[in-house]
């Protein structure tokens, strides 16, 4: 069956296939809030061009004509590069968030050890203020 169909007809099903997958992934990631909107837009960008280019392909030819580049792997690389550069930058952010997560849970560890020392001060305070009391009950 494969055999009778043209390369470029069986590229761009493949393409096609492949860019609707990577939208259905983001789509549902979105609805599992597992992705940021601003992030979720982003990728859906790069969904679209996807699929797009998987379905006219001529675009990609435009584009070459376009920015004199007439070598299609190129433009493709390009398409990563940019990709790669996205992905580079949120790893930047989720690092940073990381970091940021590390530093607040120790303070916050520091913080409730620093309150159960208090806790445990004022419980002897409160025992030597009635052991006082009682005392100066006994001698009053």
């Amino acid at each position: 069956m494969l055999a009778q169909l043209s390369p470029w007809l069986i590229r761009t099903i493949c393409t096609t296939t492949a860019a609707l997958i990577v939208i259905g992934c983001i789509l549902w990631n979105i609805r599992q809030r597992r992705l940021r909107e601003l992030y979720a837009m982003i990728w859906l960008v790069f969904g679209a061009a996807l699929l797009l280019f998987g379905i006219f392909p001529q675009i990609a030819m435009y584009i070459s004509a376009w920015s004199g580049i007439y070598y299609l792997t190129l433009i493709t690389g390009f398409f990563f590069i940019c990709l790669f550069i996205f992905i580079l930058q949120v790893s930047v952010i989720v690092s940073a968030h990381s970091d940021s997560v590390c530093t607040l849970s120790q303070r916050a560890a520091i913080d409730r050890e620093e309150i159960e020392s208090l806790k445990r001060e004022v419980e002897t305070l409160r025992q030597e203020l009635s052991q006082a009391k009682t005392k100066e009950e006994n001698h009053g």
